[in-house]
């Protein structure tokens, strides 16, 4: 519909609002400010110029008294009711939904295989980076991996390495609404305590992008290194103690000399300490059986309190040590 303008300063018309609810706003058209209130009187003029006829008297005026009320103009009301319509009305922002995603992760021994059940497996936890919320966490189980294209064939770019059927990892399904930086930890091997070490990276996920295959890869270093021999007792001082321990990679996987893991690369000794300093020491040899070494210490005058057997790969970043308490007989 037209609208009808005239010269008075306010300027009505008919206005129509849509909005998403379908509803229509209809400016008023009956009583005050309504459109036709200003329009020009028929037979007059809008004002009166040079040479109009005079104002013909029509009889005594009436003039109607005027309000005492100080109501706000028309245009204002209007304005007060659309405004909380309008806020009620508009769109509404919307949270995108979550969206499923998956994220595997292997914890690896370093120079070695894959964290498996038989040492306990790997503790693994994602959270917010920022936050530090934890979104996941759960223990990597399975075995360690296929040896030949772990430690034999050689890695070719974008060629799977750890994904072979039953090997361990851990896997989780997160509900992501963002691209969300994370912090993925690694804690192994948890059967044995002495040996546990711990890793971790941050990755940036994406939502309904699943991290599969490989997965996120964290390396653990070090030796699982166990006491065989003695036991809690030691000897008196000036005599030989013999001692017999068990030196593994953190997978679990053997070691011995000439072997896939040659401990011809690796130191492996024992050390009597007394007051936490080292007052004895000596090589461990290999005892013919895989993983085990042997050798014998001269306890010194004065005894000695803890014994410590220690394996070290300074060249792979290898090291490992547990410590045994001893008494005197």
């Amino acid at each position: 519909m037209p609208c009808l303008s005239t010269r008075a300063k306010k300027k009505s018309c008919y206005k129509f609002i849509t909005f998403r609810a379908g509803l229509l706003w209809v400016f008023p058209l009956h009583g005050r400010g309504a459109f036709w209130e200003h329009a020009p009187k028929p037979g007059r003029s809008g004002r009166r110029g040079i040479g109009s006829p005079s104002r013909r008297y029509r009889g005594p005026t009436i003039s109607r008294p005027r309000s005492t009320s100080h109501s706000p103009p028309m245009h204002r009301l209007r304005w007060i009711a659309i405004v909380p319509l309008v806020l009620l009305l508009a769109p509404k922002a919307v949270a995108q939904d979550a969206v499923p995603t998956t994220v595997v992760v292997r914890a690896v021994s370093n120079d070695a295989k894959l964290i498996q059940d038989p040492v306990g497996g790997a503790r693994i936890t994602i959270e917010h980076a920022r936050t530090g919320e934890v979104l996941a966490e759960g223990r990597q189980t399975g075995d360690s991996g296929s040896t030949d294209k772990i430690m034999r064939q050689p890695r070719e770019r974008g060629a799977t390495t750890y994904d072979v059927p039953g090997a361990a990892q851990y896997e989780t399904t997160l509900d992501l609404t963002e691209p969300t930086r994370v912090r993925v930890t690694a804690e192994g091997p948890l059967d044995y305590p002495q040996a546990t070490q711990t890793a971790s990276k941050t990755v940036l996920l994406v939502p309904g992008e699943d991290v599969t295959g490989d997965g996120i890869t964290l390396t653990l270093h070090g030796f699982i290194v166990e006491v065989l021999k003695p036991s809690s007792t030691g000897p008196q001082p000036g005599a030989e103690l013999s001692v017999r321990a068990r030196v593994r990679m953190l997978c679990g996987c053997p070691t011995e000399p000439g072997g896939m893991w040659d401990a011809n690369r690796y130191t492996i000794r024992a050390q009597l300490l007394r007051d936490g300093a080292v007052v004895a020491e000596a090589p461990l040899a290999f005892a013919g059986t895989t993983n085990e070494y042997r050798g014998t210490v001269s306890v010194p005058e004065g005894g000695a309190t803890r014994l410590r057997v220690m394996a070290q790969d300074a060249d792979r970043i290898n090291f490992g040590a547990v410590t045994r308490p001893l008494s005197q007989k």
